[in-house]
C-alpha cells in the first residue's frame, strides 16, 4: 500500500528531527482514531454552490445555512477513546490521566446536547465539564476542550470537503477572514505553496476543527485583518527558514505558517502544526496571543 501524504511527512520529519519523533507518534495515533470514526460520520449534502457562494460573499459561514448532523453514540465513543489514549500516553500528571478515566461520556453527553454542538462548541465544553464527577473534574476544561473538538473533527471534516471543494472559481478575496467559511473555527496555521515564486506563493489558511483549507492574502493579519505593511513581519531562525511566524503589531496576534517552497516537499497541515508547537512558545516570549488581543474580533 502506497504511503499517505500525512505518513510520508511524518516519517520525514522523524528522520530529521528525532526530537519530536515521539510527539509526531503520539499525534499520529490520535490521527488514526479519527480516522476510524470518519468511517461513522453521516452522510451530509452541502447547500448549492452557488448558496455557498452568495453566503460567503456577505461573510456567512456554510455551517451557519445547513450542517451536519453528529450522531450521538459514535461521538461517545469517540470522546471515550481520545480521552483514554491522552490518559494512557499524553504524559499528562497521574492526577489528570486518572480523571480523565473516570469521565462518564455516555451519561454525561446527552442527545440534546450533541445537537446543538455545532452551534457552540465551547458552551458544550463548559457544560460537560460542569455535569462531570468530581474526579473527572480534575483535569483542566482546557483538556476536555481539547477532547472533544479532536472527537468531533471526523464526524464533520469530509463535509467541510465536500462544501468547498467545488468552488473553484471563487474570489476568496470576497472571504478575507481568518475564520473558518465552513465552521467559523479561528485559522490555526498557513501554508505557503510552491507557485515557482516564493513572492507570488499562494498561502492557504487551515482550519483546526473541520480541517478546511481557504487562500488567504499573504500580507494581511488572519486575526484582525491588518494590511499594513510595517505592522506585519515574519519571525523565524535562520537555520529553519521554512517554519515562521506571522505577527501583527496592531492587534499582537500572530499565526504560524510554513513555506512549502523552504522545506522542499508537499506539506500536510495537521503534521505541520505539532512540527511548530515549539514556536507557540517563542511567541508567548514576544508577548503574542494566538487570536490577538481581542479574541472576538473576526478578520472581516
Amino acid at each position: 500500500m502506497t504511503p499517505s501524504p500525512r505518513s510520508k511527512s511524518i516519517q520525514r520529519y522523524s528522520e530529521i528531527r528525532p526530537d519530536i519523533a515521539p510527539t509526531l507518534a503520539f499525534f499520529e495515533k490520535l490521527w488514526n482514531l479519527q480516522d476510524s470514526f470518519a468511517q461513522e460520520a453521516l452522510d451530509w449534502t452541502p447547500p448549492e454552490n452557488d448558496k455557498i457562494e452568495e453566503a460567503l460573499a456577505s461573510g456567512r459561514i456554510v455551517f451557519a445555512m445547513s450542517a451536519p448532523s453528529i450522531p450521538v453514540a459514535p461521538l461517545r465513543s469517540a470522546l471515550r477513546a481520545v480521552a483514554d489514549l491522552l490518559a494512557e500516553e499524553g504524559g499528562l500528571p497521574l492526577e489528570q490521566s486518572d480523571a480523565l478515566k473516570a469521565a462518564d461520556f455516555e451519561s454525561t453527553v446527552t442527545d440534546e446536547m450533541v445537537q446543538d454542538v455545532l452551534k457552540g462548541i465551547d458552551s458544550f465544553v463548559s457544560l460537560m465539564y460542569a455535569r462531570l464527577s468530581k474526579e473527572a473534574g480534575a483535569a483542566p476544561l482546557s483538556t476536555y476542550s481539547f477532547i472533544v473538538t479532536t472527537a468531533i473533527t471526523p464526524f464533520i471534516s469530509a463535509g467541510a470537503t465536500k462544501a468547498l471543494k467545488p468552488l473553484k472559481e471563487f474570489d476568496w478575496t470576497r472571504w478575507s477572514s481568518g475564520l473558518c467559511p465552513v465552521c467559523g473555527t479561528p485559522a490555526s496555521f498557513g501554508r505557503v505553496l510552491d507557485k515557482g515564486n516564493l513572492q507570488g506563493g499562494v498561502r492557504m489558511l487551515s482550519c483546526p476543527l473541520c480541517r478546511a483549507e481557504w487562500i488567504f492574502a499573504r500580507l494581511r493579519c488572519a486575526r484582525c485583518g491588518e494590511r499594513t505593511p510595517e505592522s506585519l513581519e515574519y519571525l523565524f531562525d535562520q537555520e529553519d527558514p521554512g517554519h515562521r511566524i506571522h505577527t501583527c503589531k496592531t492587534c499582537n496576534g500572530y499565526l504560524k505558517v510554513s513555506f512549502e517552497k523552504e522545506l522542499d516537499f508537499a506539506l500536510d497541515p495537521m503534521v505541520e502544526e505539532v512540527v511548530m508547537l515549539a514556536l507557540d512558545a517563542v511567541a508567548a516570549e514576544r508577548g503574542l496571543s494566538p487570536l490577538g488581543d481581542d479574541e472576538e474580533q473576526s478578520a472581516n
